[in-house]
């Protein structure tokens, strides 16, 4: 992707590309299933226009430059809706699957951004979800043993239900 903007399905492509031999694909098609259905509707949803996005919006690349402003660092580069910019949030910092009120956290940054950005609640929702089963399979097919860690988060946050 050197050198020039990618798509976001693009991006997103290990939703189309599964290691069919994965722990992951084997114990859970439907999630990763659904994940790419919903990722498909929303890019293909004309009230969700494609812009620029960073890809890889997380605790970690907003750092705090020396008037104390923040900046934000390492952009991948992406074409997509903005939305998909939260999808990120849901599974960093590390370890948040074990915080205690999962739910509830998450809860509160849907909220926060789409207080921010002005997109349903339930679009920021979905984002999030489509981010962290893409984070769970990247780490499935590098081998890893982290993908339950996303899937929790995508699973938390797929069960959410807007705040009354």
């Amino acid at each position: 992707h050197r050198g020039r903007l990618v798509t976001v399905r693009e991006y997103t492509r290990t939703l189309d590309t599964y290691d069919a031999s994965s722990a992951i694909w084997r114990d859970h098609r439907d999630e990763v299933d659904r994940a790419r259905e919903l990722r498909d509707a929303m890019l293909a949803d004309p009230s969700q226009p494609h812009r620029f996005v960073h890809g890889d919006l997380h605790h970690y690349n907003i750092l705090l430059d020396e008037d104390e402003q923040p900046r934000v660092i390492d952009p991948k580069g992406l074409i997509g809706p903005i939305g998909y910019d939260f999808g990120v949030m849901t599974y960093d910092p590390m370890e948040i699957h074990r915080h205690p009120e999962l739910p509830a956290l998450f809860r509160q940054r849907v909220t926060i951004w789409t207080n921010a950005t002005g997109l349903p609640w339930e679009v920021v929702r979905d984002w999030g979800y489509i981010g962290a089963i893409v984070s769970a399979c990247w780490s499935a097919e590098d081998g890893a043993d982290d993908w339950h860690d996303a899937f929790i988060g995508a699973t938390t946050m797929r069960q959410l239900t807007p705040p009354r």
